[in-house]
């Protein structure tokens, strides 16, 4: 509900509803889930404002998956026939009547896969309510490995549960068809209220004073978090590297013509895709050490970030693969080269270069991602900004100074995908506007 009312507000004719779509879904998207669990779980409680864990988590994840919902729904109503949209409103249709009778129907039945897959990412993503002791599956599975020393055994039943879980939901992606006006209506007057309390209590209990605000001004504090963003970003940096590189091979692997090789790397994106990667930081930060595994908690992090992000990548770059015309593969083959060599020379570099926009995209969730490592003591900015808060008895400010410097990097990376979304657009056009008039090119027979 939430999310269909952002997308309505989002393509609205009433420029603030616009801005004030866009601004919640820049802000939520672009903040790491674990920081925003954090604000509002421990951070919230400074301002009156205090649920149950289970009711937070369910706050949390559907103010979360609500900014994903509204831009899979806002694309699905820009590949709405413009002709339609007019023909409604020529018979005398209000903005309201006109989505809810003739654009959002479509834009739902468009836009079911992709919503699919955000709602399978929704039941993964509930792995993180065990970071505010919500009894899921997760959580469970940190108790049986804690109660019984067995990491591997308690890791393949989580990762079993999960997989049982989300592989019938990617299976049966129809979603509900609904008339939703007055379901949108009653979300945006509810975010209005929502927003407007916060604000009140904000201001009653003094947590807008001045000097709540004023330690996060000080130079020590902020080179501490500039330090704690330093450590996240090698994470995720290192991480990054390693992923794309193993993800290309799987990737070309789960398109090789040996079957043993292709299902080798079908089992482990599937697997390790479907996997939670807050399950992969526990097994890896607290069961490998179990098991003899004596390392830093950075290389238990970036372990945890390559192994789920190296799947997710393997899908895109295939992806880019299977985009390209088939008979370039042909004429690769007609050149004399082989099967890897045509993949490596002519296919993969073309491939990429299609996929930029998905890959940068997938690059700044792993940066929202890699905040997870403060469940393993690693040192990165929400720890610090954690330290921070409990220092100077300010942890609502210090939390979201925190997300401001998450939201600023990831806001600048998702601007970076979004360019290269464009540029790779015009491209086509571009060459073929290059291209000289055919009777430049044959010559005379």
């Amino acid at each position: 509900m939430v999310g269909t009312a952002v997308a309505a507000a989002r393509v609205s004719p009433v420029p603030p509803l616009r801005a004030a779509g866009a601004v919640w879904v820049e802000v939520i998207r672009n903040t790491p889930l674990a920081v925003q669990f954090v604000i509002f779980f421990f951070g919230f409680t400074k301002i009156g404002i205090q649920y149950p864990a289970f009711t937070s988590s369910i706050i949390v994840l559907g103010a979360y998956t609500s900014s994903f919902v509204a831009e899979t729904l806002r694309s699905g109503v820009n590949s709405v026939a413009t002709g339609q949209a007019e023909a409604g409103r020529a018979i005398g249709l209000r903005f309201s009547q006109l989505l809810g009778v003739i654009v959002l129907p479509q834009a739902f039945r468009t836009v079911a896969a992709p919503l699919g897959s955000v709602f399978i990412a929704l039941t993964k993503n509930s792995s993180l309510a065990s970071l505010i002791s919500v009894l899921e599956l997760t959580e469970v599975a940190g108790r049986l490995n804690t109660a019984t020393a067995r990491p591997i055994a308690v890791f393949l039943g989580a990762a079993i549960g999960y997989l049982i879980l989300t592989l019938p939901s990617g299976w049966a992606v129809g979603i509900i068809e609904r008339k939703v006006a007055i379901a949108t209506v009653i979300s945006l007057a509810f975010l209005a209220f929502l927003v407007l309390v916060a604000v009140r209590r904000l201001q009653s209990t003094g947590q807008l004073d001045a000097a709540r605000w004023r330690p996060l001004t000080e130079l020590a504090v902020v080179r501490f978090l500039l330090g704690g963003l330093a450590n996240t970003l090698k994470a995720a940096l290192l991480a990054m590297a390693a992923a794309m590189a193993i993800g290309l091979m799987l990737a070309l692997g789960r398109m090789a013509r040996n079957w043993v090789t292709r299902n080798a790397a079908g089992v482990y994106v599937e697997f390790f895709r479907a996997v939670p990667l807050l399950l992969l930081i526990l097994f890896a930060g607290l069961g490998m050490p179990r098991m003899g595994v004596d390392w830093r908690p950075f290389w238990f992090l970036v372990l945890a970030l390559v192994l789920y992000n190296s799947a997710v990548l393997a899908e895109i770059f295939r992806a880019g693969i299977l985009s390209l015309d088939r008979g370039q593969r042909e004429a690769a083959s007609a050149v004399g080269l082989s099967y890897w060599q045509s993949m490596m020379i002519v296919l993969v570099p073309q491939a990429v270069r299609r996929m930029v926009p998905s890959i940068v995209a997938q690059l700044v969730t792993l940066l929202k991602d890699s905040s997870l490592g403060f469940v393993i003591t690693y040192d990165e900015l929400l720890r610090r900004g954690q330290q921070t808060g409990e220092f100077f008895n300010n942890p609502l400010q210090a939390l979201v100074f925190v997300a401001g410097m998450y939201f600023i990097v990831n806001f600048t990376l998702g601007r970076v995908a979004g360019w290269l979304e464009a540029r790779q657009r015009r491209r086509p056009r571009a060459a073929a506007a290059e291209l000289p008039p055919p009777e430049q090119v044959l010559e005379p027979v």
